[in-house]
């Protein structure tokens, strides 16, 4: 096996690339390490996608300097090659080391949940293990580590990855662990999310597949967005993926949320930094509970957040509360209620989705305003009869027009500065609300 390491002073430009195509074709390594990349991951992926045969991963240079890929063959992905690619290392390295990562392989039936695998491939993994001198590293925590994502009798669990020692490494680290993260950690279990694009709008055979749905389903509500949705994924992974690559910059910076900045000026490396950058932010890994104690975990989290709005928004059912406004005098006409109880109208549904900014966040439908602002001249009569229902129903709420909660702020800034600087005689008095909950309940 041929390995080259190759310091590259940059790939920034059409004939550098060029030449390192030219160095792979004629000498046909089957590892190549390169150093002094100067690009992004992002970047470097553009160039090992013209280099045919190899697969990559890179390491993102720091501005314009650093950066490092390593690329090696489609064929040493084959298991028996990497088998025999463990046990050279072991003939010709003697000293020690630990090998972590996918192995793609069990050791014992019981590794799996779900299904089997046939023993003569066990066999092989373990004749490995035995020529290279490897042990398994104890570890902590959900003993699989892969799950195909489906339910029922079609899931399928088990330890594809693992840490394997040798007996000198443990020496010389004799209290090292590993640690599998919880489930809710894995990216494949929690899916990927989906969220309607910006590039999709204008593709061919986006608006179809939505009016295909939209007229196939007489039906309003949630179901038929939920259709669609599932409609538009299959749509998605067979027309989307050639001209992802030519939107790249749409694409990132929908997820950049940096909606001030438009797209055209090949800010797509800014985008998808503002990306990332928000995603770290916006990530919630562990809360304090109402208790005080720490919860972890995406479902420990999803548990403690949702006891914590219902026990804000539920009643606390106070007793003898009729007779607190006997002293108050009316401020509401008849004219006026008549006016806050007023049905709501669809131009008013339609008139408030204008108002909405395209790429904010999706509701719970997983749909933004994007799409429907863009096809409503199709999903517009089913949304508006189902808005209506929700607004003009029993469970109807009025909220004072023209006014914003935030207007209180402002108010109570003002009655403070009056009093700071009135010169009136006999005081003042001020009684601070929870504003928060004004709006909430009033009891």
């Amino acid at each position: 096996m041929n390995c080259l390491s190759l310091n590259c002073r940059g790939l920034g430009n059409p004939d550098a690339v060029g030449g390192l195509r030219n160095l792979l074709r004629r000498e046909a390594p089957a590892l190549v390490f390169l150093c002094e990349t100067k690009l992004s991951s992002c970047e470097m992926r553009r160039v090992t996608d013209s280099l045919t045969g190899y697969c990559s991963m890179a390491v993102d240079s720091v501005g314009r300097s650093g950066g490092l890929a390593f690329l090696w063959r489609e064929d040493i992905c084959d298991r028996h090659l990497s088998w025999q690619f463990l046990k050279r290392l072991a003939e010709e390295n003697h000293s020690s080391w630990l090998c972590i990562g996918d192995f793609n392989e069990i050791l014992y039936a019981t590794e799996m949940r779900g299904g089997s695998r046939a023993q003569w491939q066990m066999n092989n993994f373990w004749e490995v293990v035995d020529v290279c001198g490897l042990c398994d590293l104890s570890y902590e925590g959900y003993e699989f580590t892969y799950d195909n994502g489906q339910g029922g009798v079609d899931n399928k669990q088990c330890r594809l990855d693992r840490a394997m020692k040798m007996e000198a490494w443990s020496d010389q680290f004799p209290y090292a662990k590993l640690y599998h993260l919880n489930r809710e950690c894995w990216r494949g279990v929690l899916g990927k999310q989906f969220r309607f694009e910006q590039i999709w709008v204008g593709e061919e055979g986006c608006e179809d597949t939505i009016r295909r749905v939209w007229e196939a389903d007489e039906s309003d509500g949630l179901e038929t967005i939920s259709r669609c949705t599932v409609e538009l994924k299959k749509w998605k992974g067979m027309s989307i993926g050639k001209i992802l690559r030519d939107l790249e910059e749409v694409f990132w910076r929908q997820r950049s949320r940096a909606l001030w900045l438009r797209e055209g000026d090949r800010n797509t490396k800014y985008f998808h930094r503002k990306a990332r950058q928000r995603k770290k932010k916006n990530t919630i890994h562990r809360v304090v509970g109402r208790n005080g104690a720490v919860c972890e975990g995406r479902e420990a989290v999803t548990v403690e957040a949702e006891g914590f709005f219902t026990t804000l928004f539920e009643s606390s059912r106070p007793e003898q509360v009729e007779g607190m406004f006997d002293g108050v005098r009316g401020r509401v006409t008849t004219a006026m209620n008549a006016h806050f109880r007023a049905a709501y109208r669809a131009e008013e549904v339609f008139e408030a989705l204008s108002q909405m900014h395209p790429l904010k966040a999706s509701g719970p439908d997983e749909m933004n305003a994007l799409f429907y602002q863009t096809y409503w001249h199709i999903v517009g009569p089913s949304v508006t009869r189902m808005v209506l229902g929700v607004l003009n129903g029993e469970n109807k709420s009025a909220f004072t027009p023209g006014r914003l909660i935030s207007d209180n702020i402002l108010l109570a800034f003002e009655l403070f500065h009056y009093m700071k600087n009135s010169r009136t005689s006999g005081g003042h008095l001020a009684l601070k609300l929870d504003m928060a909950k004004a709006y909430d309940r009033v009891e």
